[in-house]
């Protein structure tokens, strides 16, 4: 796809990154000081995580910038806010998702209906497909790591080596080492998220998740 083909190795992890940062702290200090500069700043990632179609990003940015606004002098007027914006978010998070198919080469309309193996009974509602990717993305990775323990009864290699490269280290090393890597089961290879715990049940086990577990736990305290 068009979409993946730009961006500096390395540099564009860390920028996108600070864009995210970017978007979460000025979000949240135009709502404490209510200086035009701010919104500036937040408004820039905003669009620039639409124009690179970057929709985690974007959630993030927005899910992020609606917590802080019902804790800033919360009110019940706020919460019914809140939901709308929810609504209307969860609908701009499907329209790009129906973009994104398309310039991956899907053609077909509703496509992300047939790729996600929407129920009979959704079709029966007539509702727009852009709801459906908010379903999707909130269950299809729990799905997807619920399969991968499913196949690792079949599968009982333990893969040390490539458990400490690929879930250990950060990405931008383990991408540099030559260690060979196995590919997480997928219920379908467009759904491809299946939480922090499947590679690491893929290689491991249980025993991978409850290391990654408190690797991630004591690395947040430390930090």
């Amino acid at each position: 796809p068009q979409y993946t083909q730009f961006g500096i190795p390395v540099f564009h992890v860390f920028f996108l990154s600070y864009v995210t940062l970017l978007g979460v702290v000025y979000g949240y200090r135009f709502l404490i000081y209510k200086k035009k500069y701010y919104l500036l700043i937040y408004g820039f990632s905003i669009l620039f995580s639409i124009s690179i179609i970057n929709r985690g990003t974007l959630m993030f940015i927005i899910m992020a910038s609606v917590i802080a606004y019902c804790s800033v002098n919360f009110r019940i007027k706020k919460l019914l806010k809140t939901i709308l914006v929810g609504f209307l978010v969860i609908l701009l998070f499907g329209f790009l998702g129906n973009l994104r198919m398309s310039s991956s080469g899907y053609t077909e309309e509703d496509a992300i209906l047939k790729v996600g193996q929407a129920s009979h009974n959704f079709h029966k509602t007539s509702l727009p497909s852009e709801l459906f990717w908010g379903y999707l993305y909130l269950t299809s990775p729990y799905a997807n790591l619920e399969y991968e323990v499913q196949q690792r009864k079949f599968n009982h290699s333990l893969n040390y080596k490539s458990f400490f490269n690929y879930e250990i280290l950060p990405d931008f090393i383990s991408k540099r080492v030559n260690v060979g890597n196995t590919t997480s089961n997928l219920i379908v290879d467009e759904l491809n998220v299946s939480t922090m715990y499947a590679g690491s049940i893929n290689k491991l086990g249980f025993l991978g998740g409850i290391i990654l577990f408190f690797w991630y736990s004591i690395s947040s305290i430390i930090t």
